[in-house]
């Protein structure tokens, strides 16, 4: 992908308004290209300005919101940018409203969960990579023999599935195993923790799909143990990662 074309598509990028494929190959020249990276962090940076105002003392969100916009947005900054800043206030307002409706703004994320999405914002930089590179389920299956206690369960295949990778990574001292998967293109991480390891005593599973930055996080118990994923897709296709392991 060209800078212009990534610059062109940056605004509905940053809304969620493109599809999965374009999405990922932004994602990808973002990583590559320094200029484009500064230009979208400038417009992170505003986004989360306006987040933290709107979360400013005495939870007062909605009465706000105008001020984080008029605090935030410069005349220097290009014509489109308004916009932007507008709908990320309104999605930021939304989101915490809704996390303090659904929670309370007290459930903390699962441990297993912030792991692994350490691990993929790692891996989308750069820093970590398989040690297996295989679209083959029996290998990653014979990868992991030896390596890792227990076995890792069953995944997802054909609609847009494909195995990428895989590698063994640390949860509590304990070697578990990490797979990463791609939907349409779309990288995801999961992770599988045996019933028996002493990892799974310290784990709850979850009854809901957990948000953090880049991506939706999920944790729940399978046949063998536990299961987490991260990745940038919707909740239903973190369920289909789950249920490939019931």
């Amino acid at each position: 992908m060209k800078c212009r074309d990534a610059l062109r598509h940056l605004s509905p990028y940053i809304d969620s308004e493109l599809d999965a494929t374009r999405t990922y190959d932004i994602s990808r020249h973002l990583i590559a290209c320094p200029t484009c990276s500064k230009r979208f962090e400038e417009e992170e940076t505003l986004e989360r300005a306006i987040a933290e105002r709107l979360r400013g003392p005495g939870g007062d969100e909605s009465g706000m919101l105008e001020r984080a916009l008029s605090d935030a947005v410069s005349p220097r900054r290009r014509p489109g940018l308004l916009r932007v800043a507008v709908i990320a206030a309104g999605v930021a307002l939304l989101g915490l409203l809704a996390y303090r409706l659904t929670t309370g703004g007290t459930e903390p994320i699962p441990e297993l969960v912030e792991m692994v999405a350490k691990d993929h914002q790692r891996y989308l930089l750069g820093e970590l990579r398989p040690e297996l590179l295989t679209m083959d389920p029996a290998a990653v299956h014979s990868f992991f023999q030896g390596r890792v206690d227990g076995e890792m369960g069953a995944f997802p295949s054909g609609d847009g599935w494909q195995l990428e990778g895989a590698r063994v990574c640390r949860f509590h001292e304990q070697p578990v195993g990490l797979v990463t998967l791609r939907y349409h293109g779309i990288p995801i991480s999961v992770v599988d923790v045996p019933a028996a390891s002493d990892g799974a005593a310290r784990l709850t599973a979850a009854d809901r799909c957990f948000e953090l930055e880049g991506g939706r996080g999920i944790l729940r118990r399978t046949r063998a143990g536990f299961r987490a994923a991260f990745g940038a897709v919707e909740m239903a296709k973190l369920e289909e990662i789950i249920a490939a392991a019931l």
